[in-house]
């Protein structure tokens, strides 16, 4: 906690001129920064001659619909939305609370050294919560009314990976050195949403009903003066109605097949940076091309960062492709990217052959399809990976697609149902398709603690580095239990055949209903998965109960190990009944004998609806 804070603080600043300040002065010049366009009013030309731009807007009815009086419906809907553990104040509490704001500075480097280096946020808690909850379900439904097609965030039923296909296929041919000359601008807009105008909002409101807007806009456009004199005008046009202007520090153009005296012809007119793929829109890395392996070194040194100081020595304890399997089928349940990529990219293809409208079932529409239908067309050398790859999922879709006679599109899953397409739906058809294992429900259940079982489920795979294990590593070593000292750990010794583990499993059972520990624990977690569908507390308390005593055993014997510190049989055996006490104190019970034969065995009592630890 204390290097925390340690690192929270900000002990000298630089302004904007390079002078550092230090102390009590860091806050002034921070103060002095924001002031500088924080709430700062400004002269905005009407938007009177603008001519006949907003072709959409709300009807009376609709728009009366947003300002009626809030119901008490509404509010206790907006604030139980809100997570427990969220909307912090100053004083600690959460939602639970009714807080002020709190103001913080975020960096936007690894190492800021000028306010301009930090980003204001203002933590609005629960009563900007709810308010903020309550406008935003009332205007939703009216978003895709007024909106283009070409804003896809924030807009319920769009997705912004239309837009970020769109760019990608627009953008594709951008390196080379002959063909259409073109032009991209990635515009950056100076502090949009600190220094916009309230004159231009209201205006907005009034002529349009919402304002969608963002601070990263990409405009794309020919390779000549004219064309980018367009673009000038209108941005000059924006800026004097709304009180934006580009941020031409961090606005950048991108050139295709534009020799260098036409370049400066139109950096004359917009003096951006001169940018080279890839670069960064909404968030995700864009190319001309297929990404390549330089193209992720900046994800693999961010992974390797975040892994720094970890062992990751010798060969793995699991397989990745069994790590890879859902967890009902005795893996971890990660998702392997490339498959998972595949699923994702079926979305897009789902859209296709529902012709959900949108920017990006236009686009393909008109420039890939051509009236043609999708499963006939053939693909072309000039296509991006990314169609190529969605032309070649047809066969894998296929036999999953069912249209009905209305023209309505159904995904038909492996047990023959017809159900709407998800990404989840289609994740489980077309995934690992191995038998359910039999002790699913015994290592995984919603009361479990992580890392509990997590060492469970290597123990049932027989993947913990245990001694006899590591003997293939280390033939001229010798082991022996760190426990017992009679011979060398495994799992079924260190875990059962051990006197000391033993020991702790015959003084933990006697507070479980189930006594069957002697055998094992692949013996044990089979035979309690005969009962595990059953919502019953005792079952809860049996599995709870095995996940404490394998960690804590696999703790000891590290701790022995590595440490050379040890605990009796009775302090690790009270250390696991008092974790049992605590997990089981968690749950949400009803009095029923059940309930009240847990307490017994527990030490426990009931008392309004929760068991807790007698005093």
């Amino acid at each position: 906690m204390k290097s925390m804070r340690v690192k929270s603080r900000v002990e000298s600043i630089c302004n904007e001129q390079g002078d550092r300040f230090y102390g009590h002065d860091v806050a002034s010049q921070i103060v002095n920064h924001f002031k500088q366009f924080l709430g700062e009013a400004r002269d905005v030309q009407p938007m009177d001659n603008l001519g006949d731009i907003f072709t959409k807007s709300l009807s009376f009815e609709e728009a009366n619909a947003m300002v009626v009086e809030m119901t008490d419906s509404e509010i206790k809907k907006a604030i139980f939305d809100i997570d427990s553990d969220k909307a912090s104040g100053p004083d600690g509490f959460t939602a639970g609370e009714v807080n002020a704001t709190l103001l913080a500075l975020i960096p936007k480097v690894d190492t800021p050294n000028k306010v301009s280096d930090f980003r204001p946020i203002a933590c609005c808690n629960v009563l900007y919560k709810g308010i903020s909850k309550i406008i935003i379900e009332r205007i939703k439904n009216g978003l895709h009314k007024v909106v283009s097609l070409n804003q896809s965030a924030f807009v319920p039923g769009r997705s912004i990976q239309d837009n970020i296909l769109l760019t990608q296929e627009l953008l594709r041919g951008y390196g080379r050195a002959i063909g259409p000359k073109r032009c991209a601008m990635k515009i950056d807009i100076q502090k949009a949403y600190d220094k916009v105008s309230w004159s231009f909002l209201r205006d907005i409101l009034v002529k349009f009903g919402f304002l969608e807007k963002n601070d990263d806009l990409l405009v794309l456009c020919k390779g000549e003066v004219k064309s980018v004199a367009v673009v000038k005008k209108v941005l000059d046009e924006f800026s004097d109605v709304s009180g934006l202007f580009p941020n031409l520090q961090k606005s950048t153009i991108f050139f295709s097949s534009i020799h260098q005296g036409i370049r400066n012809d139109i950096l004359n007119v917009l003096p951006f940076s001169v940018g080279k793929l890839p670069m960064r829109y909404l968030g995700v890395p864009l190319l001309a091309k297929r990404l390549g392996v330089g193209d992720c070194k900046i994800l693999v040194d961010k992974v390797r960062e975040k892994t720094k100081g970890q062992n990751c020595k010798g060969s793995a304890k699991v397989a990745w492709k069994l790590i890879c399997r859902p967890k009902k089928q005795g893996g971890l349940g990660l998702r392997p990217l490339n498959e998972w990529n595949d699923v994702l990219l079926m979305k897009q293809v789902w859209k296709i052959l529902s012709k959900k409208e949108s920017i990006w079932w236009q686009w393909i529409n008109r420039v890939k399809l051509k009236g043609k239908d999708y499963w006939d067309i053939n693909h072309e050398s000039s296509d991006s990976w990314g169609w190529r790859k969605m032309l070649v999922l047809r066969d894998v879709m296929k036999p999953h697609i069912f249209k009905d006679s209305n023209g309505d599109m159904w995904w038909i899953t492996n047990d023959n149902k017809l159900k709407a397409y998800s990404t989840n739906q289609a994740w489980k058809d077309l995934g690992c398709s191995d038998p359910k294992i039999d002790w699913y429900h015994v290592v995984w259940y919603p009361q479990i603690t992580p890392k509990h079982a997590f060492i469970s489920w290597l123990v049932v795979q027989n993947r913990l580095s245990t001694q006899d294990r590591l003997k293939k590593w280390y033939p001229n070593e010798q082991f022996e239990c760190s426990f017992c000292g009679n011979q060398e750990d495994s799992h079924s010794h260190l875990f059962f055949r051990c006197d000391f583990t033993s020991q702790v499993w015959n003084k933990v059972k006697r507070m479980l209903v189930y006594k069957g520990l002697n055998n094992g624990l692949l013996h044990i977690v089979q035979d309690m998965a005969k009962y595990t569908a059953i919502k019953d507390i005792r079952n809860i308390l049996n599995k709870v109960a095995i996940g404490v005593v394998v960690y804590y055993i696999w703790m000891e014997r590290n701790r022995r190990i590595f440490r050379k510190v040890k605990k009796s049989v009775n302090e690790v055996s009270d250390d696991v009944k008092d974790f049992i006490r605590v997990k089981m104190t968690s749950l949400k019970v009803k009095d029923t004998k059940n309930v009240q034969k847990v307490a017994e065995l527990c030490s426990l009592v009931l008392m309004d609806n929760n068991l807790q630890i007698a005093v």
